[in-house]
């Protein structure tokens, strides 16, 4: 495995994560009994992030403003919503080259899914690659460049997203359409 030119099999999770590799896991893993604040100081751990943390920091409250207005809450008293909300805050103060997100909107309200995307969108135009398992498939196609479809493990379907969007076979497995019969 290696992101650009260095081999990260080898190394240490915390050497990953200096390398600009880093995870939104499912299910957020948040730091509960600490306050918002302290969540995201955390995510800006490796060498890199700290030198920039004050700026990171900024940027993450420009795209989630309620975080700011509750930066000395704890983390365990928030909604799922705003608890996804740190977590990818949390992830964007370590200043990922690659931001890789695991199911972001499994279980939240489509306000806050809008959020999570945009913010995912926004992100990779600023130059962060974007590796995203989403379980809405409609949603993930549209913002994808390039996405493939698997099925136990195995690799079933590739293209862009739209092709995707497209493609009968999608159509009716992932998204629940029936295409027209062509004549």
């Amino acid at each position: 495995v290696r992101l650009g030119d260095k081999a990260l099999n080898t190394l240490a999770a915390h050497k990953i994560v200096e390398q600009g590799l880093i995870l939104v896991p499912e299910g957020r893993r948040l730091f509960g009994g600490l306050s918002v604040l302290d969540n995201l100081v955390m995510g800006a751990y490796s060498k890199r992030a700290r030198e920039v943390r004050a700026d990171t920091l900024k940027l993450v409250y420009e795209l989630f403003t309620l975080l700011e207005e509750r930066q000395d809450q704890r983390a365990n008293t928030m909604s799922g919503g705003q608890q996804q909300m740190l977590a990818v805050g949390r992830a964007l103060m370590g200043v990922p080259r690659v931001l890789m997100l695991d199911e972001p909107s499994l279980g939240l309200g489509p306000i806050i899914v809008e959020n999570i995307f945009d913010t995912v969108q926004k992100m990779n135009r600023q130059g962060v690659t974007v590796f995203l398992v989403e379980q809405n498939a409609r949603q993930a196609l549209e913002l994808a460049h390039r996405a493939y479809i698997l099925e136990q493990g195995r690799i079933v379907g590739t293209g862009t997203g739209q092709e995707l969007l497209h493609d009968d076979r999608v159509l009716e497995a992932y998204l629940g359409i029936c295409p027209a019969p062509t004549e």
